[in-house]
C-alpha cells in the first residue's frame, strides 16, 4: 500500500499551521490519518486490500476496490472511519483526567476527530454519508439528486467563504465541487476508469451471457487485460461490448437482470 501526497497538501498544511495554530493542523493530519486507515481496517475484516491512500489539500481518499464486495460490507466500510474517529476523541478525552497539563493538545485532538466523524456522516456527496446514499439507492435518479444537492452545498459554502473572506473555505468548496463532478460521472464498478489501465482492444474477448443474468454477474466476467464482447445466447446472439456495460452499470441498479436493460 502507498501513501501519496498530494502537492498542495503540504502548502496546506503550512498555511492553516501559520494562520490557525501549529497544534490543531498536528491533530487534524493525525484525525485524517485515523479516519482513512479505520477504512482500511474496516476492508481488511472482509478480505479487502487498500491499494493507496492519498492526502489531499482538504481530507484524504484511500483507494479499495470494492467493486464484488456486498452492499452491507461497502457500508460498514464507510461508516467505520467516523467511528475511528469517535473512538479515538473518546479514548483522548479519558487522557485529560490524568494529563490536565496537556490539556489544549488533548482539547485540539478531539476537536480535530470530532469535525470529520460529524461531518462525514452528512448525506452529501463525496462524503461518506452521500457515498451511502449512493449505495442504498444506486439508480440514476439517487445518484443525480445527491449531485445537485452536493453542488447546492459546495456552492452555498463558496458563498459564505467569499462573503467572510476565508480562503480555506473557498478552497474547501471549490474543491468539493469538483470532486462531486467528476467523481460522479465515472460508475463505481469500473476499474479499468478509476485507475486506467493498458487493455488490448485488438484481441476481443468473447463471453456467452444470458439475459437471467444481473449486470453484477456480467461485469464480473470483465477480463483486467482484454477488451470483452458478450454474446446474448438466448436472444439470437445479439452482442454488445464492454463500454455498453459500464453505461448500464452508470445508469441501473448492480442487481437488475439483462432482460429489464435497454441494450443499443
Amino acid at each position: 500500500m502507498k501513501l501519496i501526497l498530494h502537492p498542495l497538501f503540504i502548502l496546506t498544511v503550512v498555511i492553516g499551521a501559520v494562520a490557525v495554530s501549529g497544534i490543531f493542523m498536528a491533530a487534524a493530519v493525525a484525525a485524517v490519518l485515523i479516519h482513512e486507515f479505520s477504512h482500511i481496517w474496516a476492508a481488511r475484516a472482509f478480505g479487502v486490500v487498500a491499494k493507496e491512500v492519498r492526502l489531499l489539500p482538504f481530507g484524504a481518499e484511500v483507494n479499495i476496490d470494492c467493486a464484488f464486495t456486498g452492499t452491507r460490507e461497502k457500508i460498514l466500510i464507510l461508516l467505520a472511519g467516523s467511528f475511528g474517529n469517535i473512538a479515538a476523541a473518546l479514548i483522548t478525552s479519558g487522557f485529560l483526567w490524568f494529563f490536565p497539563e496537556m490539556f489544549i493538545v488533548f482539547e485540539c485532538f478531539i476537536f480535530a476527530n470530532a469535525i470529520p466523524a460529524v461531518l462525514n456522516l452528512l448525506p452529501i456527496y463525496p462524503l461518506d454519508g452521500g457515498k451511502i446514499v449512493c449505495l442504498l439507492r444506486d439508480t440514476k435518479k439517487a445518484r443525480f439528486a445527491m449531485r445537485l444537492t452536493s453542488n447546492a452545498v459546495a456552492v452555498v459554502l463558496l458563498v459564505i467563504g467569499i462573503f467572510v473572506r476565508n480562503l480555506p473555505l473557498i478552497m474547501f468548496s471549490i474543491v468539493m465541487m469538483l470532486s462531486v463532478n467528476l467523481d460522479m460521472k465515472k460508475s463505481t464498478f469500473t476499474s479499468k476508469l478509476i485507475k486506467p489501465i493498458k487493455v488490448n482492444r485488438h484481441t476481443i474477448r468473447e463471453v456467452a451471457i444470458h439475459t437471467n443474468m444481473t449486470l453484477l454477474q456480467v461485469y464480473k466476467l470483465v477480463s483486467p487485460k482484454n477488451y470483452a464482447k458478450f454474446i446474448i445466447t438466448d436472444q439470437a446472439n445479439k452482442s454488445f461490448y464492454e463500454d455498453t456495460l459500464e453505461k448500464l452499470l452508470a445508469s441501473h441498479d448492480t442487481n437488475t437482470k439483462l432482460s429489464a436493460c435497454k441494450i443499443p
